[in-house]
C-alpha cells in the first residue's frame, strides 16, 4: 500500500467522523437557539454524545492510518479494529504525533451513575485536553450505549447541551489540524 491508497483510505476515515461532529454541532447549536430547554432530554444528549464519540473516533483514527506502517487495507483495517472504541489505546498509538493536530493529553476518567437502584454503577468517558487550554468530554462509546441504563447517565440540563456544542467545535479545530497533518505526510 503506498502513500496515495492511505491517504484515501485516512480521507475517507477523516470525513466519517467530520459528519457526525458537524451534524451535532450545527444541529444542537440551532436547536438550542430556537427551543432552548424544551428540546433537551436524556435520550438526545445520549445520541448526541454517541455521534461525538464516534465521530472524534474516526476523526483521530485517519490520522493513525496515515501513520501505519502496514502493507495491505486488511492489515490496516485489523489495526484500527484492534483499537477499538478506546481513546487511551488510540492516543498510545498516536504518541507524541497527538501534539501535532493540537492534543495535549488524552485520560480515561470514571464516575458514578446516577442510578438509585444501583449506586455502584460507574461509567467511563474520556478528558481530552488540548494545545489551546480546552477540554473535550468524549463519553465512553460503549458505556454512553449501554450503561447506567435506568438511572440515567447524570442530571440533565441546558448546560449539558452547550457543552456538547462547545465540544465539537473543539474537535472541528482538531479535524482540520488532522486533514493538515494528514495532506502533509509523506
Amino acid at each position: 500500500m503506498n502513500i496515495e491508497e492511505k491517504r484515501k483510505i485516512a480521507f475517507r476515515i477523516w470525513n466519517w467522523g467530520a459528519q457526525p461532529v458537524k451534524f451535532v454541532h450545527d444541529y444542537l447549536r440551532d436547536d438550542i437557539d430556537n427551543f432552548g430547554d424544551n428540546s433537551m432530554d436524556e435520550p438526545r444528549l445520549r445520541s448526541h454524545y454517541i455521534l461525538l464519540s464516534y465521530g472524534f473516533e474516526m476523526i483521530l483514527k485517519s490520522r493513525v492510518a496515515m501513520l501505519s506502517t502496514v502493507q495491505d487495507r486488511d492489515e490496516l483495517n485489523e489495526e484500527l479494529q484492534k483499537l477499538g472504541h478506546d481513546f487511551v489505546k488510540i492516543s498510545d498509538t498516536l504518541g507524541s504525533e497527538l501534539k501535532n493536530i493540537g492534543i495535549t493529553k488524552i485520560e480515561l476518567k470514571i464516575a458514578k451513575c446516577n442510578n438509585p437502584q444501583n449506586p455502584d454503577d460507574e461509567y467511563g468517558y474520556f478528558i481530552i485536553e488540548t494545545e489551546n487550554g480546552k477540554k473535550i468530554s468524549i463519553e465512553n462509546f460503549t458505556d454512553i450505549r449501554y450503561g447506567c441504563i435506568g438511572g440515567g447517565m447524570r442530571i440533565i440540563d441546558m448546560e449539558e447541551h452547550k457543552k456538547i456544542v462547545e465540544y465539537a467545535t473543539a474537535i472541528l479545530e482538531i479535524w482540520e489540524k488532522v486533514k493538515t497533518a494528514n495532506d502533509s505526510t509523506r
